[in-house]
């Protein structure tokens, strides 16, 4: 039996939250908590939603209390906006944790850059893939495994977002980073083809890097539910694009934002560059069920294997 990971709870518990079951929501935390200790900052969030939505709001803010008390602290956008915490918002001490994380956040400390391999290091495909905001390598990667023919580089922003958590905020410092990952990628490996990819915000990062791509290393680029929120800032990319190059845009119908995406699909014909667009009926802003799957049909697209 395959020993379960993190990332398999993870899944398993974003599951259990969507379908309201809080019972095994309590099980998966229990169950995490056990074999992985470390990531306090995860559970001690996760703990917090499920007690108040289950209207125990007095324990979920012990929680989190006693998290804060060990210097966990967390982004200040999903204390505000997250729908399971709403019941805490009116309580004084949650507004005081909330100010506490606003202050750390706001301080901009850096933390070390990293960049890590896996897959296929004989691949002559090798793909840099960019986390999204507010995560890391390690919660990352696993997204991405299953797909062994190739050869993956996960660069991991040295931008704090909260307690092991990271985001590309800055876009000079972003592209920078970026590039140091390509090049470090690039230093023991010859490829055929080089594609970037990424989700959410680091899909929108690598989305811009291919398409502005002056080196011609990159020869493609597979985004994830990216994080668009002006097309015409794409449009200028795209505009001052090598016609050569080849993308993917995955989107899910309930992404917030699906309909950004979708305006791209006439700037890239109209601009003759070949993009194919995967629309995942029933999916928000997150990965689709069949991502490996669609990753393989992503880049076959790329390197013309399929010209659908």
């Amino acid at each position: 039996m395959k020993t379960k990971t993190f990332f398999d709870l993870q899944l398993e518990l974003f599951d259990a939250f969507s379908s309201g079951s809080l019972e095994q929501v309590a099980m998966l935390i229990e169950e995490a908590k056990e074999k992985f200790p470390a990531r306090e900052e995860k559970l001690s969030f996760w703990k917090a939603c499920m007690y108040s939505r289950m209207g125990e709001s007095e324990k979920a803010l012990t929680v989190l209390k006693e998290a804060r008390e060990k210097g966990i602290w967390w982004n200040p956008f999903p204390l505000q906006h997250d729908p399971d915490l709403k019941n805490l918002l009116p309580y004084e001490d949650y507004q005081l944790i909330v100010a506490e994380c606003e202050a750390l956040f706001e301080k901009k400390e850096a933390g070390e850059r990293r960049f890590e391999t896996i897959g296929n290091d004989q691949s002559e495909t090798g793909i840099v893939s960019v986390h999204w905001r507010g995560s890391n390598i390690d919660d990352f990667a696993p997204y991405w495994t299953g797909a062994d023919e190739y050869y993956f580089g996960f660069p991991q922003s040295s931008q704090i977002y909260s307690t092991n958590m990271f985001c590309w905020d800055d876009p000079i410092k972003a592209e920078e980073e970026l590039e140091l990952a390509i090049q470090q990628f690039l230093t023991n490996h010859s490829f055929k083809q080089l594609l970037l990819a990424g989700a959410s915000q680091g899909g929108k990062l690598a989305m811009k890097r291919a398409l502005t791509d002056g080196s011609g290393e990159v020869d493609g680029f597979i985004a994830v539910v990216p994080a668009i929120r002006d097309p015409l800032e794409v449009e200028e990319w795209i505009k001052a694009c090598d016609r050569s190059k080849r993308g993917v845009i995955m989107t899910g119908d309930l992404d917030v934002y699906h309909p950004n995406i979708l305006s791209l699909q006439s700037m890239f014909e109209e601009n003759g560059i070949a993009c194919k667009f995967i629309v995942n009926e029933g999916v928000g802003h997150f990965f689709p069920k069949d991502f490996i799957h669609q990753l393989r049909e992503s880049v076959d697209f790329i390197l013309q294997k399929d010209e659908g």
